[in-house]
């Protein structure tokens, strides 16, 4: 399922966050509507996404072809921690 383009937009801007790093409360205002987002979802929406191919572009042109279970193993959740 495509993401919105909403979301779409926000991806854009994490790729140019350190020419405009914005504020918490903008921060707060992403996380509520991601929660909003994935609040919408089926249930299952996410079932069998171990398996489902993702390529991630990145915006120096470099791109990684994995899995789901890849994605969120060794790109997502490192990605968050470091984040954290």
């Amino acid at each position: 399922e495509p993401l919105p383009d909403a979301l779409l937009a926000l991806r854009e801007a994490g790729w140019h966050a350190d020419a405009q790093p914005g504020t918490v409360s903008d921060a707060q205002g992403i996380l509520s509507g991601t929660i909003a987002f994935l609040g919408e979802l089926a249930p299952d929406a996410l079932d069998g996404g171990a398996a489902r191919p993702i390529a991630l572009e990145l915006p120096n042109g470099t791109a990684f072809d994995m899995t789901g279970e890849q994605y969120v193993r060794d790109w997502a959740l490192p990605q968050f921690y470091f984040h954290a």
